[in-house]
């Protein structure tokens, strides 16, 4: 009788155990210690480092996100800046045309919310 109730509480706490472990890894974005059943050392050290990789992937996608955006930003800045050179040689050059002829039609900067558009003649660069 008493090896079946040993054994039935250390079913019981495996239960608890295989319980807790589930529902640490599926909320695992929070800390775990809120939990009737008392992990493991072993166990709670594993979930606290699982928890701190989660933080560091999410700052380093983060991270990506913005990096990406910033090359977008200088790859679209390099291509405005290489068309008013190409804009600005062939102003000085010689031309048959009038001096009014030489200049562009418009020139447009705007900002509008997290998009920029920079638009030289029928040339566009955009920032997505």
């Amino acid at each position: 009788m008493i090896q079946i109730k040993k054994l039935q509480q250390q079913l019981q706490e495996e239960i608890n155990l295989r319980l807790a472990l589930t529902s640490a890894v599926e909320h695992s974005s929070s800390p775990f210690m809120e939990s009737p059943c008392q992990l493991p050392d072993k166990a709670q050290e594993l979930l606290d480092s699982l928890a701190v990789l989660e933080i560091t992937v999410s700052k380093l996608e983060q991270e990506s996100v913005s990096l990406r955006y910033l090359l977008r930003q200088e790859k679209n800045e390099r291509r405005l800046t290489e068309i008013l050179q190409k804009k600005k040689s062939h102003y000085f050059a010689p031309s048959k045309f009038t001096n009014a002829q030489s200049f562009p039609n418009k020139l447009v900067t705007r900002k509008r919310e997290s998009k920029q558009v920079v638009s030289v003649d029928d040339e566009a660069l955009q920032i997505d």
